[in-house]
C-alpha cells in the first residue's frame, strides 16, 4: 500500500549543538519555509539548540538543500534511548548527526548495503508527520515520497469544487465532496436528555466528504469525514455522484451503519448525531422514543452484524429501557455506564422512565439498571444522593430507540435521527 504521508522537502533548516560526547555537532532538522507553520518549527529547533545539555553549546543554524547524496554513516555511538524508545544516530555528509527511529534503521538494513558503518546507497531526508526519515533511493517509499511531494505542489480552491465531485486531497485520499453542513452532537454526560438540553450544534459549518474506504487508526470501511478546512490537490472526476440532499445522504449512511463518522476533532466521533443544512436551536429539538419490536438481544446482535459486514467500527449503540414491574419514581434519573464506572445525571421531565442503559459490546452481560436515587446522611460533605441499582434482565424491561426530532425553522421539514 502506498505511503501517502511521506514527503521530501526542498530545503531543510538545521539547528546545531556542539557536544563533547560527539565529534560532530548534533542537529535538529525541520523543513524550511516562510509560512507561519515553518517559522514555528524553526523557532522550536532554535530553542532546542539554545538549551544546555551538560557541556553543550549552540552553533549557528544552517539552511541546506535537500538532495539525494552518498556518504551517510552510522555515528560512532549510534544507539540512544529516548524515553521508552530507541533511536539511532546517523552522520550526514554535511557534517552533523541526526536521529532516526528503529523502523527507519531496520528499513535501511533491509534495503541497503552498510559497509564499515557507511550506507552505500544514495539517500535523502524525508518528512513523515513530525518525524524525519532517511530514505534510500531503492526504497518504494522514496517513489511514494516523490509522488506525494509533487501532489502537494498543486492545489484547487474549495470554491471550485461542487457537491458530488470526486477530489484528491493533498494527503493522498480520494473522497467525494458533500458540501458544508452544521453538525449535531451530544454534550458530555447528557446522552439521553428528554427535553433537548445537552444536544448542541456546531457554531460553524464544516466540510463533509465521503470515502469508500479509510485507513484511520484502527478503523476501515466506508466513512463520512468531517473537517473545518481542507487542502485539495485536484478534481479527479466532476459530478462523480448525483446527490440531491447531502444532509440526508450523510444521516442515512450513519443511521444504517453503512458508514462511520471520522472527524479531526477527537471527541466528535463518539458524540455525533447527524448534520443539518441550517443551524437550529433548542426550540427546534425534541425527543422521540420509538419502541423496539422484538427481542432486544436479537436486535442488538443484528446491529453488530450489520456494522461488521460493512466494516464499520461500532463504538456504542444506545437503548432506553423502562422497567415493566416497577412504579415510576419521582426522583431524578441516573444513567450508569459500566464502561466508565461512574454515574451521569439524567433529566426526565416526563418521568416516564426509570433510567437508561448505554448498550455496548460487553454491556448485555453485566448491565446495571438504576431504579431511583435518594438523599442520605449529612456527614462532613453535607447531604448527598445515593444511587440504588439492581441487575437488569432484558425481559424485565420495555426497550426503545432514543431519537432526536429536528424541525428545520426555514422549511418546516422534520428529520428524526437515532442517537448512536
Amino acid at each position: 500500500m502506498a505511503n501517502t504521508a511521506v514527503k521530501i522537502p526542498e530545503k531543510h533548516y538545521v539547528a546545531l549543538q556542539s557536544r563533547n560526547t560527539s565529534e560532530c555537532p548534533v542537529g535538529f532538522l525541520v523543513p524550511w519555509g516562510t509560512d507561519a507553520a515553518a517559522q514555528k518549527r524553526m523557532s522550536t529547533a532554535d530553542t532546542w539548540a539554545g538549551q544546555s545539555w551538560g557541556s553543550s553549546s549552540s552553533l549557528k543554524a544552517k539552511t541546506i538543500n535537500n538532495d539525494l547524496m552518498s556518504g551517510f554513516v552510522l555515528a560512532d555511538d549510534p544507539l540512544r534511548h529516548s524515553r521508552s524508545n530507541v533511536v539511532w544516530r546517523v552522520v550526514d555528509p554535511r557534517g552533523f548527526e541526526l536521529e532516526i527511529n528503529c523502523e527507519n534503521m531496520a528499513n535501511l538494513i533491509r534495503l541497503t548495503t552498510i559497509e564499515n558503518g557507511e550506507i552505500l546507497s544514495r539517500c535523502v531526508w524525508a518528512r513523515q508527520g513530525a518525524n524525519n526519515v532517511l530514505l534510500p533511493e531503492e526504497a518504494e517509499e522514496y517513489q511514494d515520497a516523490l509522488k506525494n511531494t509533487e501532489r502537494v505542489k498543486t492545489s484547487v480552491s474549495i470554491r471550485d469544487v461542487s457537491v458530488g465531485d470526486k477530489i484528491l486531497l493533498q494527503n493522498g485520499e480520494e473522497v467525494v465532496y458533500l458540501g458544508k453542513l452544521y453538525t449535531l452532537f451530544q454534550e458530555w454526560g447528557d446522552q439521553h436528555e428528554t427535553d433537548g438540553e445537552g444536544i448542541s450544534f456546531s457554531d460553524k459549518k464544516r466540510h463533509y466528504f465521503y470515502a469508500d474506504r479509510i485507513d484511520h487508526n484502527w478503523r476501515c470501511g466506508p466513512a463520512i469525514k468531517s473537517v473545518s478546512s481542507t487542502k485539495i490537490s485536484s478534481i479527479v472526476e466532476a459530478s462523480f455522484m448525483e446527490i440531491e440532499d447531502t444532509a440526508a445522504f450523510i444521516n442515512d449512511k450513519i443511521q444504517a451503519f453503512e458508514a462511520q463518522i471520522v472527524s479531526l476533532r477527537n471527541d466528535h466521533d463518539y458524540r455525533f448525531i447527524g448534520v443539518t443544512e441550517n443551524r437550529m436551536n433548542q426550540d427546534n429539538i425534541s425527543t422521540v422514543l420509538e419502541e423496539i419490536d422484538g427481542d432486544i438481544t436479537t436486535v442488538s446482535e443484528k446491529v453488530k452484524e450489520t456494522a461488521e459486514k460493512n466494516e464499520i467500527y461500532l463504538h456504542s449503540v444506545s437503548f432506553i429501557a423502562r422497567m415493566i414491574s416497577s412504579p415510576v419514581t419521582d426522583g431524578p434519573m441516573v444513567r450508569v455506564n459500566p464502561e466508565r464506572n461512574h454515574h451521569y445525571g439524567h433529566k426526565n421531565n416526563n418521568k416516564d422512565f426509570h433510567g437508561s442503559v448505554l448498550y455496548h459490546d460487553r454491556l448485555m452481560n453485566e448491565s446495571r439498571f438504576v431504579t431511583k436515587t435518594e438523599s442520605i446522611g449529612s456527614g462532613y460533605r453535607g447531604s448527598h444522593n445515593q444511587t440504588i441499582t439492581k441487575d437488569l434482565d432484558a425481559s424485565e424491561a420495555e426497550w426503545f430507540w432514543p431519537k432526536i426530532a429536528i424541525t428545520d425553522p426555514k422549511t418546516g421539514k422534520v428529520v428524526t435521527l437515532r442517537m448512536i
